[in-house]
């Protein structure tokens, strides 16, 4: 895409916003950065019932600017909902005179598709992972000629697609995750080196998401105190009862973005315990490890905290090991005992790691940089779905 060319962009998303899905903070922070580079963006979601309650302002609560419009879709219960509130989200961006859509939403992307829109539709897994009908909406989506490209998470991810579908070679942008560079979220000054080492973990609490980890390094590190910012009630107090009169870990529950940005900035070091399977919001028995770009990694390094992280294979992807994060293997907690051992005893290191990782997400994983990449593509074929 040209600099000097103002888009109409409709950001098609089919789960609930507000909501505690890290996957909406991702579709806000990515209508914003749209937005920023002087684009007229409209999001549409559907009007499900499952709303976070008590949140007024929807993008003050996200910590965006309110820079893009939002809309709801209709969502009705009966049965081929999906389809039903997919032709809304239709009508509204011709109505909008959308010149991309871009879709988070493979049923109101095909629509799109269909009804003449060029069409950027981004993956977050692998067609395995969907439900048949939904892989075959997916399929059919991708291999439209409307299709201007595919967004995929991951390397790893671009490389399950291509193999799946090999017209997609060429067409497939690779974008992972991004975080805020600046702002009201930039790290704050070095931590002063006396006191126990503030250790945080900020994300869900489902299984895989390393909580018995971070519980065993509590009891192996009394040096240290472990804040865990993050899940409902009931998960919290799951983990409460295994800790055995522990009094190093603190659980905070769920924050709106913005408040869980500002614990992470007083954190001296960060976690990002992936284990072996990975579960994801509304689908935990899924397993996204070999394919994820989770946001609190990109987050953690906007922050310039030093990071120890699971050793995928896909987060190398984006950190080093003892360049920008220390990688220590998944459920070992001696390991991990050891990375977080040094780093209390080594603050120098703790501040080249967090330094460097910070330099990496300026310099590649904003989320403006990471909207200029998924709009790479030349879009100059004049206006669609009039």
């Amino acid at each position: 895409m040209k600099a000097d060319i103002v888009m109409r962009i409709a950001y098609l998303h089919g789960a609930t916003i507000p909501s505690r899905a890290a996957s909406t903070v991702q579709v806000m922070k990515m209508c914003e950065a749209f937005a920023s580079l002087g684009h007229d963006v409209l999001l549409l979601s559907p009007d499900k019932p499952d709303v976070e309650s008590g949140v007024d302002d929807i993008h003050a609560h996200y910590g965006v600017k309110p820079v893009f419009r939002m809309s709801r879709a209709s969502w009705v219960p009966l049965p081929g909902r999906q389809y039903l509130c997919a032709v809304h989200m239709v009508a509204q961006l011709r109505r909008f005179k959308a010149d991309i859509v871009f879709s988070r939403f493979a049923t109101a992307g095909l629509f799109a598709a269909w009804c003449g829109a060029r069409v950027i539709h981004e993956l977050h897994r692998p067609l395995k992972h969907s439900a048949p009908g939904e892989a075959r909406i997916i399929r059919t989506l991708l291999r439209s000629r409307r299709l201007v490209s595919a967004v995929t998470i991951s390397q790893a991810l671009r490389r399950e697609y291509e193999k799946d579908l090999p017209q997609l070679k060429g067409r497939t942008i690779v974008a992972h995750d991004g975080a805020d560079v600046g702002g009201e979220y930039a790290p704050r000054g070095p931590q002063p080196d006396n006191g126990p080492l503030r250790v945080g973990y900020i994300g869900s609490l489902y299984p895989g998401r390393g909580v018995e980890l971070i519980i065993g390094l509590a009891r192996e590190c009394p040096f240290a105190e472990f804040h865990i910012v993050g899940g409902t009630g009931d998960e919290i107090a799951h983990f409460r009862s295994d800790l055995g009169g522990l009094t190093n870990i603190s659980f905070h529950g769920f924050r709106p973005h913005p408040v869980a940005l500002r614990l992470l900035a007083d954190f001296d070091v960060v976690l990002a315990p992936y284990g072996s399977k990975v579960g994801v919001y509304g689908a935990p028995e899924t397993d996204t490890s070999p394919y994820m770009s989770p946001l609190k990694l990109f987050e953690y390094m906007a922050a310039g905290k030093a990071i120890i992280c699971s050793d995928h294979e896909v987060l190398q992807e984006v950190v080093r090991n003892e360049e920008t994060a220390l990688i220590c293997e998944r459920g070992n907690v001696a390991q991990w005992s050891v990375a977080l051992t040094r780093l209390w005893k080594e603050p120098e290191l703790r501040r080249a790691l967090g330094a460097r990782a910070r330099e990496v997400c300026v310099q590649q994983y904003s989320w403006r940089s990471r909207a200029e990449r998924v709009l790479s593509k030349d879009h100059d074929e004049g206006t669609l779905c009039h």
